[in-house]
């Protein structure tokens, strides 16, 4: 079982560049499960069990789902809760509940602790919103894995004993791994991204489909970090800009792509001159960012991002009861702003990296603990 449990953690390095790192696997023996479930008040027919709070997967060993236990608690809910943005957020409130428990010296000590306890009341909610997702993906991981070791035999015998209401949850799973693949299954779901361009030219596959072919070419630009969305600038006739909540697609048609990069449109010119190629027409990217680069600043581009400004403006207004959309409207009118300023001294700024430097306080203010702590102020 050693071997089995180490050669999948190598797959999974391999694949998604994760693994369970902190998580222990302890196995249990049938009177020492009971034992187990009796303290923590667990339900002894159950065969597995994961402690959020210590990070630990307890599996029964006389079962005829061993393998699937083990897929499931320590390789499901092991690398949920130790690489997901939710679960690392729910093992963080454990942490804190146990350092309050502490000063518990009973049992029933503990329980009068957690009545009307905002800490222990902000877990159940979180559990509680996020059971599909935990769950969902713990099943489809005990899937994903029972399939790799040739075990599927064993995972369809269990998924005949699952309630219709879990069936539902995991098809989902099931059905968004077959449309866009296992590593969309993995951001949908709040894990670390990490990808190369192959990586990303399957998921434009995959989300796409034949519209694929219509990509003049695309570009991966943004911060690039493992928990920030994939930002993709792509100029295609047929694809439309779109949010899948762990990826930002930006498209435009070529056409209007060639008018904006013209008027030096600082949201085109950001992406041209800071993004990656993923794939697509590189000699056409490269001709236009010389054009950008050799062609003079007209009074037109100057206009108009005066008007885009103005416009980002009127947006923010009407969006002011959410923060984050209130902000990002914000930074947009600004950035719009000061790009005109620098074009109409004769500067081509380019990239958002460039205006920062060049009006650091207005940009630093869009910092987004900055920005809640300005917005509690005036509120």
């Amino acid at each position: 079982m050693e071997k089995l449990q180490k050669r999948i953690s190598k797959f999974l390095q391999n694949k998604f560049n994760i693994i369970p790192k902190k998580s222990q696997l302890i196995y249990h023996e049938k009177k020492d499960w009971e034992r187990y479930c009796l303290a923590r008040d667990l339900n002894q027919s159950s065969e597995g069990f994961y402690c959020l709070r210590d990070l630990s997967a307890h599996i029964l060993t006389d079962s005829e789902f061993l393998l699937q236990n083990l897929f499931h608690e320590f390789f499901g809910h092991g690398l949920y809760f130790e690489h997901s943005i939710n679960g690392k957020e729910a093992h963080s409130l454990e942490q804190k509940l146990r350092e309050e428990e502490k000063q518990c010296k009973s049992l029933n000590e503990i329980k009068r602790l957690r009545q009307n306890n905002p800490l222990y009341n902000q877990i159940l909610k979180l559990q509680e919103q996020d059971f599909n997702q935990t769950e969902g993906f713990a099943m489809w991981m005990e899937l994903y894995l029972s399939a790799l070791t040739k075990n599927i035999s064993g995972f369809e015998k269990r998924y005949e004993q699952l309630a219709n209401s879990r069936k539902m949850i995991l098809d989902k799973f099931i059905d968004y791994g077959k449309a866009l693949g296992e590593h969309a299954v993995l951001f949908s779901c709040g894990f670390p991204k990490f990808y190369d361009n192959k990586i990303l030219e399957s998921l434009l596959k995959n989300i796409f489909k034949q519209d694929f072919e219509s990509i003049k070419f695309a570009l991966l630009y943004g911060s690039r970090k493992p928990y920030s969305d994939i930002d993709l600038f792509i100029v295609s006739d047929k694809i439309k800009s779109n949010n899948f909540g762990w990826m930002d697609v930006y498209s435009i048609g070529k056409n209007h792509f060639e008018d904006l990069a013209s008027k030096l449109d600082i949201s085109v010119t950001d992406a041209l001159f800071t993004g990656d190629l993923i794939l697509g027409d590189k000699g056409y990217l490269e001709k236009i960012k010389k054009r950008i680069l050799f062609s003079p600043i007209t009074p037109n581009a100057i206009k108009f991002h005066k008007k885009h400004s103005e416009k980002a403006k009127i947006l923010a207004s009407q969006c002011f009861n959410s923060l984050e959309h209130y902000r990002s409207a914000m930074q947009f009118n600004e950035s719009y702003l000061k790009n005109a300023f620098e074009l109409e001294k004769g500067h081509k700024p380019l990239t958002l990296k460039k205006l920062k430097s060049i009006y650091p306080e207005v940009f630093k203010k869009f910092d987004k603990k900055a920005y809640k702590i300005q917005a509690i102020r005036e509120a």
